[in-house]
């Protein structure tokens, strides 16, 4: 059984959807909101377990793997996906702004992550994903967001040294730029061939279902050797991010 943050729209949906076709139950969490309304109508009641939560509070994440837990046992994975963007330089950017970013992006996945270690560790193993982004090796007019996700980078590896001996693998994923709701404000054909045509090896963007194929794998028995990576999507490890430059006037 696999417990997902954030898994009801753009890219944790799509991780959903894949590791059901793989055979998963599913435990999710996500705001109460539309997509939460969608997620409803789209999934099977016996299959997949829906909780209404913020996962910047604590309790969130308890109560996802406390119910989880209590109806199918033992918890297997983890994917810690649940995200909020903030654009900016750090004097665009607002204290509340700072520090929702964080709440979620960070601070989010610690609360996932610990709730989840304590059943893995009792249940001799388990696996998480934490989705990272490119933006976590830097990038322009990000602070925030790049911020929140480049110190998943050191929780990962932290979490991956300290569990190593429960036999408890942790990963990262970190997609480049993926077409997904969150990202609607990319919507400029231009600044998208810019974007894809410096970063990924596709030339195009990331869909959603490209990043979930990654995270099926790191979960399945195939990536049983695999801990402490952080592997990139879409995007050349370690290249900052930069904002396409379209010309003067645009």
């Amino acid at each position: 059984m696999t417990a997902i943050t954030g898994g009801t729209s753009g890219i944790g949906l799509a991780i959903a959807h894949r590791l059901l076709q793989r055979g998963h139950r599913l435990a999710i969490l996500g705001l109460e909101d539309v997509f939460m309304d969608d997620a409803r109508r789209q999934f099977d009641a016996d299959s997949v377990l829906l909780v209404s939560g913020d996962v910047a509070e604590p309790a969130a994440s308890e109560e996802l793997v406390g119910r989880a837990t209590d109806r199918w046992g033992a918890l297997s994975g983890l994917v810690a996906c649940a995200a909020a963007r903030a654009t900016g330089a750090v004097p665009e950017t607002a204290p509340e702004v700072w520090e929702r970013t964080i709440a979620v992006n960070l601070s989010g996945v610690f609360y996932a992550c610990r709730a989840a270690l304590g059943t893995m560790v009792a249940a001799g193993g388990g696996s998480l994903v934490v989705i990272g982004s490119a933006s976590g090796y830097g990038g322009e007019a990000h602070a925030a967001y790049a911020t929140s996700k480049g110190a998943l980078f050191s929780l990962a590896m932290s979490m991956a040294l300290d569990h190593r001996g429960d036999r408890i693998r942790v990963n990262v994923v970190a997609p480049g730029t993926t077409r997904t709701p969150m990202n609607r404000g990319v919507r400029d054909p231009r600044a998208e061939a810019v974007i894809a045509a410096r970063s990924s090896v596709t030339g195009d963007l990331n869909s959603a279902d490209d990043v979930a194929a990654v995270v099926a794998f790191l979960l399945s028995d195939e990536a049983r050797a695999i801990s402490g990576a952080i592997v990139d999507v879409g995007y050349f490890h370690g290249e900052p991010f930069r904002r396409p430059d379209l010309g003067a006037g645009d």
